[in-house]
């Protein structure tokens, strides 16, 4: 990221370098919301395979 910093700095002034600073927090935010949703799903997806193996539950009806 130093490198994309100097090099926006150079090129665009201040400006540059906020649009790199923003871009950096808005990918770190989305990491954040995304991964516990991934794993979410996976542990439900996981929980449904394994009901699913152990068989039909018996209800007592």
């Amino acid at each position: 990221m130093p490198r994309t910093l100097q090099t926006q700095a150079e090129q665009f002034g201040p400006i540059g370098v906020t649009f790199s600073l923003f871009t950096l927090i808005l990918v770190g935010v989305v990491v954040m919301l995304v991964a516990p949703l991934l794993v979410g799903v996976y542990s439900q997806r996981q929980r449904a395979v394994l009901a699913n193996a152990q068989g039909p539950t018996q209800t007592g009806e």
